[in-house]
Parts: C-alpha cells; sequence; structure tokens
C-alpha cells in the first residue's frame, strides 16, 4: 500500500496526470497461486483492494488470466501482422496467450509461470534438472497441450513473446544490440537450457570473449547482473523450460516461423488496458 502511495503521488505531481486517468490494477499473475480456489482468490482480491484504498484512496480492479491475454494482444501484436500472429507471455505465475480471429481473440492460459514452477518443483525430492523436467513433462506440458488444442495456434507464422525469461534469454545468448521486436531462435533457448544443466545450481555466467569493446563488453556485464539480481538459477531453468516446452508445441522449428521478444512487453497489457478506460 505504501509503494503505490509513493507512486500515486509522484505520478500526479511529477508527470500531471489527471486523477481520473490513473488506474490500480492488479494482473491475473498476483492470485496465480491460488487459482484453482475461488475463495481464497476472491479474500485476497478483498484484502488487496482494502490495504490499497486506504493507502492510496485509488480503488483496485483485477483482471484474469484470459483478459490480460486478451488485453496484451492488443497492446504487443503489430496491427499489420494480428491476423498472422500468436503472442505468448510468460510471466511469474502464469503463462498466457493467444491470437486474433477475425473480430474475436481466441486466448489460452496456464498457472504455470517463473517462479511458481520453481516454487512447485522446490519441494519435489530429487536433484534439480531431474525435478524439473519430471514437472515440466508431468504438469506443464499436458497442461499446455489442451490449452493449445486449438490447431490454429500452431499455423501462425509470427510468434510474439514477452516476460522477464526473454529478456533473460537475450541477454545471455545475443550480446548485439536489442531491438524493441528483437528476433530470436529456439536455438537460442536450447544453448542457454544447455549452459544451465551443466551446473543447475550456478548462475551461466556468457562467455564475452569474442565482445573486443571494452564499453560494449561493460553494457553487456551490466544487464547480466540485472539479470542475476532478477532470477536464481532454480527460476531461470524453470522459465527456460517453460519457453522450450511452449515453442515446441507450437512446433516453430519445423515451420521455421519468426519469433520475436516484445522487449516492452511488460507495459504491452498495461497500455491496452488504459486505452480501453480512458476512451
Amino acid at each position: 500500500g505504501e509503494i503505490v502511495r509513493k507512486f500515486h503521488e509522484e505520478i500526479k505531481a511529477k508527470h500531471l496526470v489527471r486523477p481520473t486517468n490513473i488506474f490500480l490494477v492488479g494482473s491475473s499473475g498476483v492470485t496465480a497461486p491460488v487459482e484453482s480456489k475461488p475463495d481464497a482468490v476472491k479474500e485476497a482480491q478483498t484484502v488487496l483492494s482494502k490495504a490499497m484504498l486506504e493507502a492510496s484512496g485509488l480503488k483496485m480492479d483485477f483482471i484474469d488470466v484470459k483478459r490480460e491475454a486478451e488485453l496484451s494482444i492488443k497492446g504487443m501484436i503489430p496491427a499489420r501482422y494480428k491476423d498472422e500472429s500468436v503472442l505468448v507471455d510468460i510471466g511469474s505465475g502464469n503463462t498466457k496467450g493467444g491470437f486474433v480471429d477475425g473480430d474475436k481473440l481466441v486466448t489460452f492460459g496456464v498457472p504455470f509461470g517463473t517462479t511458481l514452477l520453481a516454487t512447485k518443483v522446490a519441494g519435489m525430492s530429487g536433484p534439480l534438472a531431474e525435478k524439473m523436467e519430471d514437472a515440466r513433462k508431468t504438469q506443464l506440458l499436458p497442461a499446455l497441450k489442451k490449452e493449445l488444442a486449438n490447431g490454429a495456434f500452431g499455423k501462425k507464422n509470427h510468434v510474439y513473446l514477452s516476460g522477464g525469461i526473454l529478456y533473460a534469454t537475450a541477454t545471455l545468448t545475443d550480446f548485439g544490440k536489442k531491438k524493441p521486436y528483437h528476433p530470436m531462435t529456439l536455438e537460442q533457448v536450447l544453448q542457454l537450457e544447455s549452459r544451465i544443466l551443466k551446473d543447475p545450481t550456478a548462475f551461466p555466467t556468457p562467455d564475452l570473449s569474442g565482445i573486443r569493446d571494452e564499453e560494449a563488453k561493460k553494457a553487456v556485464l551490466k544487464e547480466v547482473e540485472n539479470v542475476k539480481k532478477i532470477y536464481k538459477p532454480d527460476q531461470l531453468l524453470a522459465g527456460v523450460e517453460i519457453l522450450k516446452t511452449v515453442l515446441t508445441e507450437l512446433d516453430v522449428q519445423k515451420e521455421k516461423k519468426s519469433l520475436f521478444w516484445v522487449r516492452e512487453g511488460q507495459i504491452g497489457w498495461i497500455s491496452a488496458y488504459v486505452a480501453e478506460k480512458v476512451k
């Protein structure tokens, strides 16, 4: 509540946004850990809403995974490619996305995100790599297959990807200039997975010996340190496994599809939400 209050005051005082154009909304990931328990979700939202209102004076809205997927599609897929594209957003609490079908939006969502999958695996016994693979095959994969049963998901030529794990993957495998819609490949994901699995308990520091420019190397190292602050090794592995599984299910390799990391994807659904609210 205190953090929201500070943001609220800064938005009004520094950026001069009218109070009627300031919104407080909770993403689907906020209650993802108790998603299967409606009463627990309602209780969590009630407690959070009350705290936010008391601290900031703002009424809080919540969106579910389907609604977040719809907003993400609107906010991240370029309009000119909307009919031939699918969006996948991998968050900390869940993975969701979808595509445009005429005047409708087809969405999917599974309760497996980087942090949540890592937490599930932490409660299992055995070596990390084995536990992660077991969870991927027995929990994540069946859930994804069910959600992606609509064959149209696999027919889209462009796959737009969003989420912190995409930032991490690009940072640790591609040292070139990052673009707003940054091209990626399944090979990058598999390369990072291989490096992590060599020692799942250690952070996979990249080999920067090929970068001769010292300033460029410093810039990459700074990004690598940011990734270290965001992800523990088990969370990094969880994110990579989710990403690999999604891309494999979409058959991106066989069909030679174009993959793009939406660099500012974290504000995609938020931008679409605000655009709807201020109309």
